[in-house]
């Protein structure tokens, strides 16, 4: 049997919401109207169900009635207009077998088989109670449909090399930073970082509770820092550090900032700056000003704008698209004071260059959702007119900071006249 028309793949995806598909335990039918079933099949193509494609759903439909699948028709008698399609958990089977794909009592199964075969990882012995009764706890769950998390039930392939990793991880006796023991165990650099919450969850339940982070394994992340340039001074365990003297670019780590007994700065203001390009060109200049790298803020960044004299002025200087603004937004969020804008206007600083080559891009939808949530936040009022602005113009402008370059030590560094 071969099925064509991708109304059967908009049926599946409504019997795969239902308790039988979930769970196996479900007796009734499944039986969506034929008006949910072409609103599925738009949701899924994005097309409406019409002329050749809706004569194929139907016939295909009709053709399988009372075989696979029941109609119920608007007018029995004259079978022509399609009221209900139903489909009895007992033809599931049948039903895939059809589709060429796999049911969802053959994906539990399947999962079930994962958690089966985990259960045969070498994992050291102290745990090996644990990881069995984690192993067994889930290949139940499984069959039953319940219990997914920290898993995807659509991505039982990752799952396969997650318990692989976690079983290892159990014996992991090394200490070292997390990139480190992703690349020596997984052959990427970020693969634990990217699903970190997944893994450290694994683990925990895996452990009973005794492994609840990496850093329980010794495995740390790697420092969160900042990197600045200007006048500060720091002492930090007896030890002064003067940056002042220095032409280029100096850094501390978060708990150094967070240690530091002296933390203070000569400069009548202190720059951050969103673009490595623009800082660094600031840098070459010696400006004296307290300069700071950072778009959206990490945690060391954060940790040093906040241990800054409260009346010392603080700017941003930024991207002038929705996201530029949006970094604005965090930051003053997140330092909990006012964060004046720098150069920070809707630009046409390269109106006179080929349009083809220019960074100015018309809006996107994405564009579009974030320049309306900024529109709204009080926090942004002092620059809501260059918000509306570029609302209005339906493009970014020149946004890349790097094209004001910077010809001035001295604040604000750039002729925007």
């Amino acid at each position: 049997m071969n099925l064509r028309s991708p109304i059967f793949a908009a049926l599946a995806a409504i019997y795969e919401e239902s308790q039988a598909a979930r769970t196996g335990r479900g007796t009734r039918d499944v039986q969506p109207t034929f008006d949910e079933l072409k609103g599925r099949f738009f949701k899924q193509t994005g097309r409406q169900l019409e002329g050749d494609a809706y004569e194929l759903a139907v016939a295909e439909l009709r053709s399988l009635d009372g075989r696979l699948l029941k109609i119920e028709w608007d007018h029995p008698r004259a079978r022509t207009t399609i009221h209900k399609v139903r489909l009895n958990p007992l033809r599931e089977a049948d039903f895939y077998a059809a589709l060429r794909r796999k049911s969802p009592t053959e994906e539990r199964r399947a999962w079930a088989k994962i958690f089966a075969d985990a259960a045969a990882l070498p994992v050291p012995d102290r745990f090996q109670l644990t990881w069995q009764a984690f192993c067994q706890r889930h290949q139940q769950q499984a069959l039953e449909g319940s219990g997914w998390h920290p898993f995807r039930r659509a991505r039982p392939d990752r799952a396969v090399h997650q318990l692989e990793f976690a079983a290892k991880l159990l014996g992991w006796t090394q200490s070292c930073l997390l990139r480190t023991a992703s690349a020596r165990l997984t052959g990427r650099t970020k693969y634990f970082e990217r699903c970190l919450g997944t893994m450290e969850s694994l683990l925990e339940e895996a452990s009973a509770g005794e492994i609840r982070r990496f850093a329980d394994l010794s495995i740390e992340h790697i420092p969160s820092e900042v990197r600045f340039h200007g006048p500060l001074r720091v002492r930090v365990a007896g030890l002064a550090r003067d940056y002042g003297g220095l032409t280029g670019v100096s850094s501390l780590t978060e708990a150094d900032i967070a240690t530091a007994e002296v933390f203070e700065t000569a400069a009548p203001r202190c720059v951050s700056i969103e673009n490595a390009t623009t800082f660094r060109e600031l840098c070459r200049l010696s400006c004296s000003d307290l300069l700071v790298l950072t778009s959206y803020p990490n945690q060391a960044t954060v940790h040093f704008l906040c241990r800054l004299a409260g009346d010392l002025p603080l700017y941003h200087w930024g991207d002038t698209d929705p996201w530029g603004f949006d970094v604005l937004r965090d930051l003053r969020r997140k330092i909990g004071r006012d964060i004046a804008p720098l150069n920070m206007r809707l630009g046409n600083w390269a109106e006179t260059l080929p349009a083809a080559t220019r960074a100015r891009r018309t809006l996107t939808p994405k564009d579009v959702d974030k320049l309306t949530t900024l529109l709204k936040d009080d926090d942004l009022s002092d620059v809501r007119e260059e918000l509306r602005k570029m609302h209005a113009a339906g493009h970014t402008g020149d946004f890349e900071q790097e094209g004001l370059q910077p010809t001035s030590a001295l604040f604000p560094y750039v002729d925007v006249a």
